[in-house]
C-alpha cells in the first residue's frame, strides 16, 4: 500500500499544520480520509513516500480506530468494499509516465524534403 507525506492546514487553520511525513506517513486511504475531515484544499504538499505491507481488513481495522466508524463508512461505504492501494498520478514508475506521455505526444512524421532540393535528373552515380 502507498505511502505519502503531506501537510494538513487542520480544520482550514494556516496556523495550525500538521506534517505527516517520513515514520509518520500516511497510507493512500487515509489520505483519502484525511481530504473528507480536513477538505482536499487543506491537504497540502501531498508526496510518494514509499509502500507499506499491509492487508486491506489490517488498513481498515487501523483506520476504524484512528478516525471513527463514522468517516470511513462516508468515505469507504460497505463492510468490505476494497481499499484503494495507490494513487497512479503519484506513482513515480517510470511505467506510468511513459504510458501517459506516450497517449498526450503521439510521435511526429518526418515532413518529406520539397522538389527543389531533390537531385537533379541523370546527374546519379
Amino acid at each position: 500500500m502507498q505511502l505519502l507525506s503531506c501537510h494538513i492546514a487542520v480544520a482550514g487553520d494556516d496556523a495550525n499544520i500538521v506534517v505527516r511525513d517520513y515514520d509518520t506517513a500516511v497510507t493512500y486511504p487515509e489520505l483519502l480520509l484525511l481530504k473528507a475531515l480536513h477538505g482536499s484544499e487543506n491537504v497540502r504538499h501531498i508526496a510518494d513516500a514509499g509502500d507499506v505491507e499491509r492487508g486491506n481488513d489490517e488498513e481498515r481495522s487501523r483506520l476504524r480506530e484512528l478516525y471513527g466508524e463514522t468517516i470511513l463508512k462516508q468515505v469507504f461505504p460497505g463492510d468490505f468494499t476494497e481499499l484503494p492501494e495507490h494513487d497512479r498520478k503519484m506513482r513515480k514508475a517510470a511505467t506510468v509516465f511513459d504510458d501517459d506521455k506516450q497517449e498526450k505526444d503521439p510521435p511526429k512524421a518526418k515532413a518529406e524534403e520539397p522538389a527543389a532540393k531533390a537531385a537533379p535528373a541523370g546527374k546519379h552515380r
